[in-house]
């Protein structure tokens, strides 16, 4: 039988955030011993871990699969920390220009998801990360991991949200007086020591069970809020804080989620902006040289003067001025000097009126 290590009991212990199907599903399974564990972790973690991410023509596809846990464990799923590692190393490689979230997850441990989070934003503020969430869905801490992403698109059969947090906690103080059993608890305080098995949970301690419930929920929320902005209203949110999943359509329709489509229609989707960026990149550039040269069309002056592209044409207009330079687009060129004298007219224009915009 396999042993439990400190990174499993680590991973496994303390509260979760996941679908209650499925840690009902779970929890059988492993009771009825029909779901053996690896007898041992063959895995290296950390900053160094071999291949954290496979890339696919410049774009690193990250796996959020199974349950998420902070550490490793035997049982499967995901590490937390594994996954952080992968993102920095996608952000950090010049040879990637965006990355992809592969999730199929039913939620995961509290601890290290908040960090997740906050990992992928870091990660999408460098390069765009997209999430593709497969037909295993995206549930609870994997949702709350999966709204950090620029985009998110999810397979027509799957499920996204359980937005939430839920505790369990079993009085079984009647079956210990049944075994004839009587448990005591010396603690220091009132709390201290309440949950022990066999002993009367006191309506006290279920009050600061939900405090923590809702502290932990309202985390969630906020972290939601920051990820789909203003595409998620708040009325629509606090609607489904009632811990359901929804469908993929559904749950587009309110704006849990961007899109309703397949992992490839999402990685393609994620190469147009990738695309779109290297256009607008070239464009700055060719900007900056036209610059370097003393030349400018229209639309470098507007930027350049914060003023609107038809002031520019009337200042010309007025001015007289005449370009005799072309860029490859066909859009007319002007010199240094001519949008000093653009420069100028705007200037005795605000003179006039009072105000540049007026």
């Amino acid at each position: 039988m396999a042993e439990h290590t400190r990174a499993c009991m680590a991973a496994h212990c303390g509260p979760w955030m996941a679908d209650a199907r499925w840690m009902a599903d779970a929890m059988m399974l492993l009771r009825s011993q029909s779901f053996t564990p690896a007898a041992q972790l063959d895995h290296q973690a950390g900053p160094d871990a071999l291949a954290p991410f496979v890339a696919v023509d410049g774009i690193a596809v990250i796996d959020l699969d199974g349950p998420l846990m902070r550490g490793v464990s035997k049982y499967g799923g995901t590490s937390t920390i594994d996954v952080r590692h992968a993102l920095r190393a996608a952000a950090a490689d010049p040879e990637v220009d965006g990355i992809l979230l592969r999730i199929n997850s039913p939620g995961g441990h509290v601890h290290g998801t908040p960090e997740l989070a906050d990992e992928i934003r870091a990660a999408d503020a460098v390069k765009p990360v997209h999430a593709a969430v497969g037909t295993g869905g995206a549930h609870s801490a994997a949702y709350w991991a999966a709204a950090q992403a620029r985009v998110i698109t999810a397979h027509a059969t799957s499920r996204v949200g359980s937005i939430g947090t839920y505790a369990v906690i079993v009085d079984s103080s009647r079956a210990a007086e049944n075994a004839g059993m009587t448990v005591h608890v010396v603690s220091s305080g009132d709390l201290k020591g309440q949950g022990v098995e066999g002993t009367v949970i006191s309506d006290e301690y279920l009050e600061t069970v939900r405090e923590e419930v809702e502290f932990l929920t309202d985390a969630f929320v906020a972290a939601v809020r920051q990820g789909r902005g203003s595409r998620l209203s708040p009325e629509t949110l606090a609607a489904a804080l009632d811990g359901r999943t929804l469908p993929a359509a559904q749950a587009a329709q309110i704006g849990l989620i961007d899109a309703v489509g397949t992992e490839q229609e999402a990685m393609a989707g994620l190469a147009a902006v990738i695309q779109a960026g290297r256009r607008e990149r070239g464009r700055n550039r060719a900007r900056v040289a036209r610059a370097g040269r003393g030349r400018y069309t229209v639309e470098d002056m507007a930027k350049a003067l914060a003023v609107p592209v038809h002031r520019i044409r009337y200042q010309i207009r007025r001015a007289e001025l005449v370009s005799d330079q072309c860029n490859q687009a066909g859009a007319k060129l002007y010199t240094t000097e001519q949008m000093a004298a653009v420069q100028q007219g705007l200037r005795a224009a605000a003179a006039r009126s009072g105000s540049l915009n007026g």
